[in-house]
């Protein structure tokens, strides 16, 4: 298989998965807690591409997952506090996470070879789970990887909060830090 059918099974994959997050995170329950709806509809998009690396046989097919979701995420967030559009902390939050995500899915797309190669971790787990093999491919290849990636991103929560306008918070302030960080250094 080319490379060009791998990026393509790659992005069907992701699509039915982000389709299923969007649809859950949209018109699911509703917990009371973003963070918990998001990491619920992250949970589902994660089994719909790990059935689709089982299809495969290649538990690769993960790899780029964790780059791809945080955009949604945000974007999933922003509207679910039905945020206003020009809320520019808001902007400012998802364009820094787009480009992070532009960049990191973008190194992988360029060295991924195709579906004849996976990581090589990945075997050596599932080896050593013997007849455990499926449930621990699902939980430590899988869903494991993904909530500490979600937790991340939990601190963008307070950019889909009520609208305020920009301040002293949201730019990086060095004067205070620098007289306090002069004060404590130890002088020999």
């Amino acid at each position: 298989m080319s490379k060009t059918d791998a990026m393509v099974r790659v992005s069907i994959a992701y699509v039915i998965a982000f389709l299923a997050f969007a649809t859950w995170l949209g018109w699911g329950p509703r917990t009371g807690h973003l963070w918990l709806d998001g990491l619920l509809a992250d949970l589902l998009a994660t089994v719909i591409v790990f059935v689709a690396s089982r299809w495969h046989h290649n538990s690769s097919f993960y790899d780029a997952y964790w780059s791809v979701l945080p955009p949604a995420l945000a974007i999933g967030w922003w509207l679910r506090v039905d945020a206003p559009a020009d809320d520019v902390r808001a902007w400012l939050a998802l364009g820094v996470i787009a480009l992070w995500s532009i960049r990191l899915t973008g190194n992988w797309a360029y060295g991924f070879p195709g579906l004849h190669h996976e990581d090589w971790r990945y075997p050596v787990v599932r080896e050593r789970a013997g007849r455990f093999e499926m449930p621990v491919d699902l939980l430590a290849i899988h869903v494991v990887p993904d909530p500490p990636g979600l937790r991340r991103h939990v601190a963008d929560l307070p950019a889909a909060g009520p609208p305020e306008p920009l301040g002293r918070v949201d730019r990086r302030d060095r004067g205070p830090r620098r007289r306090c960080c002069r004060r404590t250094r130890i002088r020999r």
